[in-house]
């Protein structure tokens, strides 16, 4: 477990990145969304939840397991947007087939996944099974959690919230900063973080920075 803190703004700032998260996405209004994650042991499905109701949606605070329930509610509530980690997704896949529901019976149309890696094999069999399309987003616990950085429908990489973070990729074995496309550690510096601010923060994560324009028009580097 990892403690953290949010002040007022912060709050406000993660409602804020979320909401971008999931417009981004399409999410608007009219849409019902599912948060299936843990609340309590996670900080992710309270921003989910904020972020969601932002942007003016119905918010379904289902929290994880009851895998049955999950698709019950899915069913009579007409869930649009289901926020979970890849895992349960594909429970709930196993579960609608126990019960003999059809995807496609459902008005589901995509899903957020964070909490873990989504790698493009667990993707397909996400969006093939459940019949929605499946994004990723990502984000730090000793930060925020999740919608720190997040894929738009092009799913050609997480564009990260310059606004908000600095980002560095390093060699992870010498701490030396790469060059723009080089691939190693991501260090992480928040700009406006008021509780629990992070210089130069290594997360442990490899990747790389894409600096190049992405086909959605949005200008923020992807990670």
């Amino acid at each position: 477990p990892i403690g953290i803190g949010f002040t007022r703004n912060d709050m406000a700032n993660w409602t804020e990145l979320i909401a971008r998260n999931l417009f981004a996405l399409g999410v608007d209004r009219n849409d019902v969304i599912q948060v299936s994650l843990n609340f309590g042991s996670m900080s992710g499905p309270f921003g989910f939840n904020a972020g969601a109701e932002h942007i003016g949606a119905s918010v379904i605070p289902m929290s994880a397991g009851r895998f049955m329930e999950q698709v019950k509610v899915m069913r009579d509530f007409k869930t649009t947007v289901l926020i979970s980690n890849p895992t349960f997704a594909l429970q709930v896949a196993r579960s609608m087939d126990e019960m003999d529901i059809d995807p496609h019976s459902l008005v589901m149309k995509l899903g957020v996944f964070g909490a873990e890696p989504l790698g493009e094999g667990m993707r397909s069999e996400i969006e093939s099974r459940l019949h929605i399309q499946a994004f990723d987003t990502w984000g730090l616990t000793e930060v925020f959690g999740p919608g720190m950085a997040w894929e738009c429908p092009e799913k050609k990489g997480l564009h990260l919230a310059e606004d908000h973070f600095i980002a560095e990729v390093i060699d992870p074995k010498t701490g030396e900063v790469l060059p723009p496309g080089s691939e190693g550690e991501l260090v992480i510096t928040t700009i406006s973080k008021e509780a629990f601010p992070l210089i130069r923060f290594r997360t442990g994560d490899i990747t790389r920075i894409d600096e190049s324009s992405c086909p959605c028009g949005r200008t923020h580097s992807r990670i």
